[in-house]
């Protein structure tokens, strides 16, 4: 069974924007450690939470509904850690406006794989 043109569309633009958000996340990481001067504590929280999710966008890409399950869970644990565990316990550095424009990309995403989720049961 195929999956119709336009959901698997939706379902790579809603991975690329995945993809964004650890790219931008990385990004953030080595410049404003650079920028500020400030070396963070613990640098491969960063990288390795960033790897995996870009891990699991790569499998929503492939329109896997465990993958989109994992990443909402994996995201929000890893957002809350970056906004309030990181910063009171180790002085991790912050970036608010990164981390709003990463939690809008996954919004975004979100909302994308749901309204195709919801296009293909109405179909059918």
């Amino acid at each position: 069974m195929s999956m119709d043109v336009a959901k698997r569309d939706n379902y790579r633009f809603a991975a690329y924007l995945l993809y964004a958000v650890s790219v931008v996340g990385i990004l953030d990481f080595f410049s404003s450690a650079d920028a500020m001067s400030v070396k963070s504590v613990l640098p491969m929280w960063d990288i390795v939470a960033y790897v995996i999710l870009f891990v699991l966008a790569f499998f929503i890409h492939r329109t896997s509904k465990i993958a989109s399950i994992l990443y909402a869970i994996v995201a929000v644990c890893w957002f809350l850690a970056l906004t309030c565990y990181l910063p009171w316990k180790y002085a991790h550095p912050l970036n608010v406006v990164t981390v709003f424009s990463q939690l809008c990309m996954i919004a975004t995403a979100y909302a994308i794989l749901f309204t195709a989720r919801k296009t293909s049961q109405v179909s059918s």
